[in-house]
């Protein structure tokens, strides 16, 4: 951390924190600064831990069977979460064949490929994802989450009427629980259907979505952003948080 100066020290307050003296009230502001820093690091590295841990065993896993179940998505969620997307890119072939009917591995897939910066590919892991996403409601129509997902998917592709259609009875199936509701604000607002978006966001903190720093940051809600009531709720969650 640097101070104004930009000497490279930590300001003083901090220092006096590291060295345990003790706390002024004016002190605190800063101290609580530096308490969440080395908390973020600290879950950072933990998290980093955990990544590759996940890797590890996942990779055992495939190679001892290769359509271990769940093995796959474990795997190339961890390697996402690692910004390795190369190698989940050059994975995806084997990943298909393997485990294409679990539509669990379509969302770091696509994920990859935007990161890439390659539009296609990922509107092709799309495409499957529909595909795989519907054979599941097929076989287990009250899978919200696979409903949730594949109305995503329907979105992102511009399929609007069948997205629509797909969130509507997501929301029916769980018309009280917060993440179902966020993701279908999230949704309406990839389709930019500003007024359900809010509908759904506004229901979702009623039902006790609790995260309003994520909502102002989701680019998925970027169409509400700007709207006030939309602000008005992010400001009286912060507030009550």
């Amino acid at each position: 951390m640097r101070n104004a100066a930009g000497k490279g020290r930590a300001p003083a307050t901090e220092r006096c924190y590291v060295a345990g003296a003790p706390l002024h009230s004016a002190n605190r502001p800063s101290v609580l600064r530096y308490q969440w820093i080395h908390r973020q690091q600290r879950d950072a590295f933990h998290h980093r831990l955990c990544n590759e841990d996940a890797i590890e065993w996942a990779k055992r896993a495939v190679d001892r069977k290769q359509d271990c179940e769940g093995a796959y998505s474990v795997l190339l969620r961890a390697y996402f979460a690692s910004g390795r997307y190369q190698e989940v890119a050059e994975l995806s072939d084997r990943v298909l064949e393997a485990a294409g009917d679990d539509y669990n591995v379509y969302p770091p897939l696509v994920n990859c490929f935007q990161a890439l910066g390659d539009p296609e590919a990922s509107r092709k892991m799309r495409e499957k994802a529909v595909v795989a996403l519907q054979q599941q409601i097929e076989l287990v129509p009250e899978d919200v989450r696979a409903r949730s997902l594949l109305a995503v998917q329907f979105g992102a592709l511009k399929r609007v009427r069948e997205a629509v259609a797909e969130l509507e009875k997501t929301v029916a199936l769980r018309p009280k629980d917060p993440n179902t509701l966020y993701n279908a604000a999230c949704t309406y607002g990839i389709v930019e259907m500003k007024e359900e978006a809010l509908l759904m966001f506004r229901r979702a903190v009623e039902s006790g979505f609790s995260n309003p720093d994520w909502a102002a940051r989701d680019s998925d809600l970027a169409c509400i952003h700007d709207d006030p009531e939309f602000k008005r709720i992010i400001s009286q969650d912060l507030h009550r948080g």
